[in-house]
């Protein structure tokens, strides 16, 4: 039997999600909340080039000189 310390910290249990009641309503919750625009910005956003990280303070000016 495992006794619990009053030093040891208690994890609360969390409440479980209620679940969908059948995989149709699932689908159809998805579909009533997607929005085209906003998936289309995504797309885009995932199509653009990403930045390089910037360069540390004087890494630059070493590679320069050599």
């Amino acid at each position: 039997m495992h006794t619990t310390h009053p030093d040891e910290p208690t994890t609360p249990q969390a409440p479980a999600e209620p679940q969908p009641e059948s995989l149709e309503e699932s689908w159809l919750g998805m579909l009533h909340s997607f929005d085209p625009a906003t998936a289309l910005h995504e797309l885009e956003r995932l199509d653009e080039p990403t930045t390089p990280a910037p360069d540390p303070a004087g890494a630059s000016e070493q590679n320069s000189s050599v």
